[in-house]
């Protein structure tokens, strides 16, 4: 009867998680903060929630786009990366004052939830290249899919559906869903690249952002169709295609999911199915 998320943070190198409480704070006028070198120093508000932080380490660096939040209004934030755009991520004109990165996940820990994020991104441009993000409470779910700069689009999970998200766009009608957003320009600014036409002038039913906003190749990388094929296979119990294009962004269970069928989904690893990865020395994960 309540939202479940469940996260796997899959980096590819040895990295250490800490955990830590952050109290609700109150800011002095002219607090900023504070960011990655060349990142935008937003303006702090006055009173922040509280939050548990969980980050993610590579020897002494953090790595920005990994860590999770968890406020105490109960809002969960984590992401999966999505490095497919088309969007050069070398012109400076998507971003202003070095565009937001780590900061967009503490700010709408701090304020939430999902306008924030949108307000944010509109302000300053995202700096890294794509990337989804997941902002969940026990009654709610959105996810946000960001193209570095500007360009997003944005759904609330109907509360009968499962979302899989694996690593590349998975949105796709500006109409598929009852609550939706999208930048204003999204449509025009793919036209304008090149990247949409409309099979008809002045209609834009036909438009679909991981279509439009992804390089097509990268959208059928097996290590993230195999990810969603399987997980929507243990959902629906049935078999699913083998690309992109057969995978539904969410699909609707017959049945209550729980944490533990949550729990098997982000552990399935293809054993006994023809798409079990060939294992690779000791130590090593094999997948």
């Amino acid at each position: 009867g309540q939202v479940l998320v469940a996260h796997n943070e899959d980096d590819n190198v040895y990295c250490k998680v800490y955990r830590g409480d952050v109290p609700q704070m109150n800011w002095q006028a002219g607090s900023v903060i504070p960011a990655e070198n060349g990142r935008a120093l937003i303006p702090q508000i006055e009173h922040t929630h509280g939050y548990l932080w969980v980050e993610v380490k590579a020897g002494m660096y953090g790595l920005s786009n990994a860590d999770t939040y968890f406020n105490d209004a109960g809002i969960l934030i984590v992401s999966n990366s999505c490095k497919v755009s088309k969007e050069n991520t070398r012109d400076p004109s998507r971003l202003s004052n070095g565009g937001i990165e780590g900061n967009l996940r503490r700010i709408v820990a701090e304020r939430e939830a999902l306008q924030i994020a949108i307000e944010m991104v509109d302000t300053y441009g995202y700096a890294p290249d794509g990337r989804s993000y997941t902002f969940a409470d026990k009654n709610e779910a959105f996810m946000i899919q960001i193209v570095s700069g500007r360009h997003y689009m944005a759904v609330r999970i109907p509360d009968d559906m499962v979302a899989v998200m694996p690593n590349h766009y998975t949105l796709h009608g500006l109409n598929d869903f009852p609550e939706a957003y999208y930048s204003p320009d999204l449509v025009e600014y793919a036209i304008e690249k090149g990247w949409y036409k409309p099979r008809q002038d002045g209609s834009f039913e036909d438009f679909d952002f991981a279509k439009a906003y992804a390089i097509e190749e990268k959208q059928h990388q097996p290590y993230n169709v195999l990810r969603a094929k399987h997980a929507l296979q243990k959902l629906m119990h049935q078999k699913c295609g083998n690309t992109t294009n057969d995978l539904p962004f969410v699909c609707r269970p017959n049945h209550k999911v729980s944490p533990r069928e949550l729990g098997n989904i982000m552990s399935e690893h293809y054993e006994g199915t023809p798409d079990d990865a060939e294992r690779v020395g000791p130590g090593r994960s094999p997948h």
